[in-house]
């Protein structure tokens, strides 16, 4: 019998997490569901401690950090399930997290949903209730920040997902296609949720779906190299994305965000980051070209439908550091 759900964790060098993530599924009330867990070339002791304490969960041994993209969809092709769930190794999910996922999809009419995530630390206070797309063409995470409270306490149509914590009909991935291996890491959950979205595949936050994050705990060592991902990832998500009149609408916006980025603060590391970035994303045009060309072709909604979503109230400095 078919399983029903595959839960696809990328892990590099998280021994310090992935036991207790493991843990957590352990406990779940849902049962039917699988692990796959797509090591991405770890040189710490995660994959021991796995093999010891979990030796029945499925894992793919790479043998470089490929990034998350390159990991998840490895993982995605290994499932024969009806759901895929993308997990952070370094979350912990409640014990009811997947049963409210799966009972949310079961109910029809999205193409993708979002779980509540909180701090691991201050579980009393919103990480991201799902991703916002700003009129800066940055992506920024809902109510991040915010106490978990009545604001978050429903059910609620969202643009985009976060790839900590998302459930996805697996064939839906025959249609949108699998995660961009260009983006490496960052953004590239934001660049499928949008492209679902142009096919005409909502998306939704399920309010009672709870999972507990550490926040980048395993990618901290890699500060620069984010910050050129996410300059370079997000440049890239518009040029592709985003259809020419929103391009033409918030072209300004854009390119002040870029600006403001790149000299926010003087630090020359920083900066360099970000003018690597914004090279990085012009090298990847010509592929950006060819992907937006098929994608457009495949758009189902109309232009005002994904104007609906974007945040133009917040200033862009608000959002500097709470980016995807």
């Amino acid at each position: 019998m078919k399983t029903n759900t595959s839960i696809i964790i990328p892990n590099w060098n998280g021994e310090d997490y992935i036991i207790d993530c493991l843990d957590s599924l352990s406990r779940q009330s849902f049962k039917d569901f699988e692990v796959i867990v797509v090591d991405n070339g770890s040189t710490d002791n995660s994959l021991k401690l796995m093999e010891e304490k979990y030796p029945k969960v499925k894992i793919k041994k790479l043998s470089y950090n490929t990034g998350f993209a390159v990991a998840v969809n490895k993982g995605i092709k290994m499932s024969k399930a009806k759901y895929v769930v993308l997990m952070n190794n370094d979350t912990y999910a409640h014990k009811n997290w997947l049963k409210e996922l799966v009972e949310a999809m079961n109910s029809g009419g999205y193409g993708f949903a979002a779980s509540k995530m909180l701090f691991y630390d201050k579980r009393s206070h919103i990480n991201t209730a799902g991703d916002d797309i700003t009129k800066y063409g940055w992506a920024t995470q809902r109510g991040f920040g915010n106490r978990d409270g009545k604001l978050f306490s429903d059910n609620k149509e969202i643009f985009s997902a976060s790839g900590g914590s998302v459930i996805i009909p697996r064939d839906l991935f025959k249609e949108v296609g699998y995660f961009d291996e260009k983006f490496f890491a960052y953004l590239e959950d934001v660049d499928w949720c949008y492209r679902a979205q142009l096919m005409g595949h909502k998306g939704l936050f399920v309010a009672n779906s709870k999972i507990y994050h550490h926040v980048s705990a395993t990618t901290k060592k890699l500060s620069t190299l984010g910050e050129y991902l996410t300059v370079r990832n997000t440049l890239a998500m518009v040029y592709k994305n985003f259809p020419l009149q929103l391009k033409r609408k918030y072209f300004f916006y854009i390119l002040y965000a870029q600006l403001a980025r790149l000299f926010m603060d003087l630090n020359i590391k920083r900066i360099l980051s970000c003018l690597r970035g914004q090279i990085g994303f012009l090298l990847m045009i010509p592929k950006l070209k060819k992907d937006r060309k098929k994608l457009l072709n495949k758009k189902v909604v109309d232009v005002e439908y994904l104007d609906s979503f974007v945040v133009r109230s917040r200033p862009f400095k608000s959002l500097l550091w709470k980016d995807k």
